[in-house]
């Protein structure tokens, strides 16, 4: 004959307090679970934004909107930065060739054109709300009608400040 099945450890009391921490520790892990995937959700999708915008700005190339990536993405900063720099070189290598072209045209006797080309500058400025530069652009348009030698001088001191 079989033993009779013993049901004291399946009757026995439980403790409600302990086994109410149990249940409230289950519920902090729980919630803590929850919090950790929302947070992951929430970084993905901030990644995936980033990539959207970081696409656009490289489709660009405007260096201003690397800064404005670099403010809403602090934590890209180092990618950021890479890009920056090399908008920076382009940039600089970009307004070198300019100045090279200008001051040939201004010494070859063409203040035209190089007026003209300041002036076409500033329009391009002015249309996409970059006042300063355009009310610089103009300011060299006048130079050249005023002093082509010192406005010639002033393009080569470009050239001469850049790093070799």
């Amino acid at each position: 004959m079989p033993a009779p099945y013993d049901y004291s450890g399946a009757l026995s009391p439980v403790d409600p307090g302990q086994a109410l921490m149990q249940g409230l520790a289950t519920g902090q892990k729980f919630a803590q679970v929850q919090q950790q995937e929302q947070q992951r959700q929430q970084m993905a999708q901030r990644a995936k934004q980033f990539q959207v915008d970081f696409e656009s700005v490289i489709d660009d190339k405007d260096p201003r909107a690397i800064t404005d990536l670099l403010i809403r993405y602090p934590e890209q900063k180092q990618i950021l930065e890479t890009v920056g720099q090399r908008f920076s070189a382009e940039e600089k290598q970009q307004k070198m060739n300019q100045s090279i072209e200008l001051i040939g045209l201004s010494m070859f006797g063409k203040n035209d054109e190089v007026i003209g080309f300041y002036e076409n500058q500033a329009d391009v400025f002015e249309k996409a709300g970059r006042t300063e530069e355009a009310r610089n652009s103009r300011l060299q348009a006048q130079q050249f009608r005023e002093d082509p030698d010192a406005a010639r001088m002033q393009q080569q001191i470009i050239i001469a400040a850049q790093d070799p």
